[in-house]
């Protein structure tokens, strides 16, 4: 397809990564953080909705910046998948709690990274294909 990607194309992936990272992390610590620093102190801070909401707007909102790019000009089925499959599940994951919203929070956030990391590896493919059928080889010059 015509479309290339910006400049800013690896970078939106490595945000993208960070906050789902951060999505995942966040799902794992917080429970540890609560056992070892006690409820009282860190329970109510870290248990609080409105982190969730906005690392999953976060998280969401550069997927959708940045896969659907690489996506149109790659029509990579693996990261179309990666990309639906950790959406969806990230969402669900903001309406059901306990076990489920943290099986949700995991398969959402590795999923989305897993987008992101196949994302840079295919924009770089694409780059590099684009740069090597762009140049063209040296012509001898004849010397009379």
């Amino acid at each position: 397809m015509a479309t290339a990607n910006t400049p800013t194309q690896p970078f939106a992936d490595k945000l993208g990564m960070i906050f789902s990272g951060l999505c995942l992390g966040h799902c794992l610590l917080t429970p540890v953080v609560i056992l070892l620093m006690g409820a009282e102190i860190f329970g109510f801070a870290l248990a609080s909705e409105w982190p969730h909401r906005v690392l999953l707007v976060l998280a969401l909102a550069m997927a959708a910046w940045s896969l659907p790019k690489t996506w149109r000009q790659s029509r990579n089925k693996a990261l179309l998948s990666l990309a639906l499959v950790g959406a969806i599940t990230l969402l669900a994951g903001a309406f059901v709690h306990g076990p489920m919203e943290v099986a949700f929070t995991l398969m959402g956030s590795i999923s989305l990274i897993l987008a992101h990391i196949l994302s840079m590896h295919l924009t770089r493919s694409y780059l590099a294909n684009a740069i090597a059928t762009s140049v063209s080889p040296a012509t001898p010059q004849s010397e009379s």
